[in-house]
């Protein structure tokens, strides 16, 4: 009886641990609507407030979970200050990455860094801590890697974000694993760490005229939730750890990318190219090796305790059969992407007795870029309209190229909104011209139909501008 009974109060304790890591990871992803709401105020600010108004909740969190002592005793230890120090250092930068790449409009690169997080955790055990690799962790590492050459070729404006979010936050985790102190009172003395930056950043700020507690109540309100939005995941993902096992923890961390990732393409619209197919189909093949991995790992742990090279001799097969097949259909996959436009759109046919158009560029040439301005035209009269105006230079290294505004304003849902501006450039015909550093002035102007907070100039991959706040002028 008391054994029946202590397997239900675990089932149980399983079952919440579950909802709770669902609730964490649930928010985790969609955590960029709540950045892209904030998208017209800068993204150091944001970060600021997250520290500035994370350290009151995280003080309740550490007064209901009795967590004081082990703070006072991390703050004693001088090595493991220390590295918490570094720790702090990591985690601020990685959350810089993260709200730069949600509120520029690169949420589809932030998703695939925190992707290819626990690849790097797996890579950073091997060489760091000296851990041995299962043949399915290499097979899926190696995949890895060739989805990221893809996404190099492919798309390499955006490559930086992915690896720098997956690098940072893998060398944080590897520094947390080695450093003495619970998960939340290590994350307590980090923002504690970084109190004193964020406040004095956000006090300079302010007295320099900066709008840097928001702009509108609105804005003031969002900012100052940035410490809810902080402790409620972590609070969750806290009573997660403790009633579930590693194994299914580990699982449960793709789901905010893979959330991250439908924001991205399906409420943002942000482009997904043939490089982004091929690097994501690559990363979620090698993520299914990593689960298995983990399956077999805790399979071992209960039932067989050691299976010994003829054990690991005859999986070897199966696993090189995967990674086989893989290899080859990336390799195809970029073969066909080689050819193929950057777009989503096929390539149209020459009308009748017509040649063929020159194929896009594959990549933006524009080599410079400066006096980018934005703002809204509110002049009074009868029949006036407000209008966003936005001008700006680029330069392209020879002449020839037409350069223009594509005159479709995307619009990101927000408030206030920001606004996406794309350039169209098309190559010189019969090939590029001797002259070089050729100079081209733009203007473009659309109806102000809402208030604009930011504009965001690209041309392709290439992140040109970022106009904030737009000024209106009345």
């Amino acid at each position: 009886m008391n054994r029946l009974s202590h397997s239900s109060a675990t089932q149980q304790s399983e079952r919440r641990g579950l909802l709770f890591g669902l609730g964490a990871y649930g928010l985790w992803g969609v955590i960029p609507i709540y950045f892209k709401a904030l998208a017209a105020v800068p993204a150091l600010d944001i970060v600021a407030h997250r520290v500035l108004w994370s350290v009151p909740f995280i003080a309740l969190l550490l007064t209901w979970a009795a967590g004081w002592r082990e703070v006072r005793q991390a703050l004693a230890d001088r090595r493991t200050l220390s590295l918490l120090m570094v720790t702090a250092l990591m985690i601020a930068v990685n959350w810089l990455l993260y709200v730069y790449a949600v509120v520029s409009g690169h949420i589809l690169a932030g998703s695939l860094g925190y992707y290819l997080s626990p690849l790097v955790n797996v890579l950073l055990g091997r060489l760091v801590l000296k851990e041995r690799l299962t043949v399915l962790q290499w097979a899926a590492v190696a995949i890895a890697a060739a989805g990221i050459c893809a996404l190099a070729i492919g798309a390499a404006g955006q490559l930086w974000i992915s690896l720098s979010l997956g690098v940072s936050f893998g060398l944080y985790g590897l520094l947390r694993k080695v450093a003495p102190v619970d998960a939340v009172a290590g994350l307590a003395i980090e923002t504690l760490l970084l109190f004193p930056f964020a406040a004095a950043w956000l006090v300079i700020a302010f007295i320099s005229g900066a709008p840097s507690f928001g702009s509108t109540p609105s804005q003031s309100a969002l900012l100052v939730l940035a410490g809810v939005i902080t402790t409620i995941p972590l609070l969750l993902f806290t009573g997660a750890a403790r009633r579930l096992r590693y194994s299914t923890l580990g699982m449960l961390q793709f789901i905010a990318p893979t959330l991250q990732f439908l924001i991205a393409v399906l409420l943002y619209g942000e482009a997904f190219t043939t490089a982004h197919a091929i690097a994501f189909g690559a990363i979620w093949i090698a993520l299914v090796l990593y689960g298995l991995a983990l399956a077999r790992q805790a399979q071992a742990a209960v039932t067989i305790p050691d299976l010994g090279t003829a054990g690991v001799l005859g999986h070897c097969s199966y696993v090189k059969r995967i990674a086989l097949a893989a290899a080859l259909l990336l390799l195809a996959s970029c073969e066909t992407a080689g050819y193929a436009p950057q777009g989503s759109q096929p390539y149209p046919s020459a009308p009748p007795g017509q040649a063929y158009p020159a194929p896009p560029p594959a990549e933006c040439p524009i080599s410079a870029s400066q006096d980018w301005a934005a703002w809204i035209n509110a002049m009074p009269g009868p029949n006036a309209r407000p209008t966003l105006i936005v001008t700006g230079k680029v330069v392209t290294p020879t002449g020839g190229y037409q350069v223009s505004i594509d005159p479709d304003l995307r619009i990101a849902e927000s408030y206030p909104a920001q606004a996406f501006v794309e350039l169209r450039v098309t190559p010189p015909v019969g090939g590029a011209a001797t002259q070089a550093l050729v100079t081209h002035q733009l203007r473009w102007e659309w109806p102000a139909n809402q208030p604009i907070g930011s504009v965001t100039v690209r041309c392709g991959e290439k992140h040109l501008a970022r106009i904030s706040p737009v000024q209106t002028a009345s």
